[in-house]
Protein backbone atom coordinates (compact mmCIF):
# COMPACT_ATOMS: atom_id res chain seq x y z
CA UNK A 1 0.00 0.00 0.00
CA UNK A 2 1.45 3.32 -1.10
CA UNK A 3 -0.25 6.74 0.79
CA UNK A 4 -0.10 9.91 -1.23
CA UNK A 5 -1.02 13.33 -0.16
CA UNK A 6 -3.57 15.15 -2.43
CA UNK A 7 -2.20 18.16 -3.59
CA UNK A 8 -2.25 19.57 -6.91
CA UNK A 9 -3.57 17.53 -10.10
CA UNK A 10 -4.88 14.55 -8.10
CA UNK A 11 -6.28 13.06 -11.17
CA UNK A 12 -2.67 13.02 -12.74
CA UNK A 13 -0.73 12.05 -9.78
CA UNK A 14 -2.72 8.77 -8.89
CA UNK A 15 -2.68 7.60 -13.00
CA UNK A 16 0.97 8.28 -12.80
CA UNK A 17 1.70 6.42 -9.82
CA UNK A 18 -0.40 3.72 -10.80
CA UNK A 19 1.09 3.50 -14.19
CA UNK A 20 4.42 3.19 -12.51
CA UNK A 21 3.45 0.73 -9.79
CA UNK A 22 1.12 -0.94 -11.15
CA UNK A 23 -3.06 -1.70 -10.67
CA UNK A 24 -2.07 -4.21 -8.04
CA UNK A 25 -0.83 -1.70 -5.19
CA UNK A 26 -3.51 -0.35 -3.12
CA UNK A 27 -3.21 3.81 -2.63
CA UNK A 28 -4.41 5.81 0.28
CA UNK A 29 -5.26 9.46 -0.80
CA UNK A 30 -4.70 11.78 1.78
CA UNK A 31 -6.97 15.04 0.93
CA UNK A 32 -5.94 16.54 3.80
CA UNK A 33 -9.77 18.42 4.14
CA UNK A 34 -8.62 20.08 1.23
CA UNK A 35 -12.10 19.67 -1.26
CA UNK A 36 -13.79 21.96 0.57
CA UNK A 37 -17.60 20.06 -0.32
CA UNK A 38 -18.83 17.07 -0.72
CA UNK A 39 -20.01 17.16 -4.04
CA UNK A 40 -16.36 18.26 -5.01
CA UNK A 41 -15.26 15.31 -2.63
CA UNK A 42 -17.60 12.61 -5.22
CA UNK A 43 -16.28 14.12 -8.60
CA UNK A 44 -12.69 13.41 -7.79
CA UNK A 45 -13.76 10.16 -6.13
CA UNK A 46 -15.70 9.35 -9.24
CA UNK A 47 -12.67 10.45 -11.65
CA UNK A 48 -10.46 8.13 -9.82
CA UNK A 49 -12.54 5.08 -9.18
CA UNK A 50 -11.12 3.16 -11.35
CA UNK A 51 -7.79 3.17 -9.79
CA UNK A 52 -7.16 1.11 -6.66
CA UNK A 53 -7.95 3.43 -3.94
CA UNK A 54 -8.63 1.34 -0.65
CA UNK A 55 -8.52 4.86 1.30
CA UNK A 56 -9.77 8.25 0.99
CA UNK A 57 -8.75 10.21 3.84
CA UNK A 58 -10.02 13.07 5.14
CA UNK A 59 -11.64 14.74 1.93
CA UNK A 60 -13.34 17.69 3.19
CA UNK A 61 -13.20 19.84 6.55
CA UNK A 62 -13.66 17.69 9.79
CA UNK A 63 -16.19 20.31 11.41
CA UNK A 64 -19.22 19.08 9.63
CA UNK A 65 -19.60 15.36 10.03
CA UNK A 66 -22.35 14.65 8.63
CA UNK A 67 -20.72 15.34 5.37
CA UNK A 68 -19.10 12.19 6.07
CA UNK A 69 -21.71 10.77 6.13
CA UNK A 70 -23.00 11.60 2.74
CA UNK A 71 -20.36 10.60 1.08
CA UNK A 72 -19.87 7.41 2.90
CA UNK A 73 -23.31 6.81 1.48
CA UNK A 74 -23.23 7.62 -1.80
Amino acid sequence: MLKIKSYGHVVGTVDAISRTVGLDMGLVLDANTLWMYPSEAMKLARRIERYNIVCLEDPVPKENLNWYILLRQK
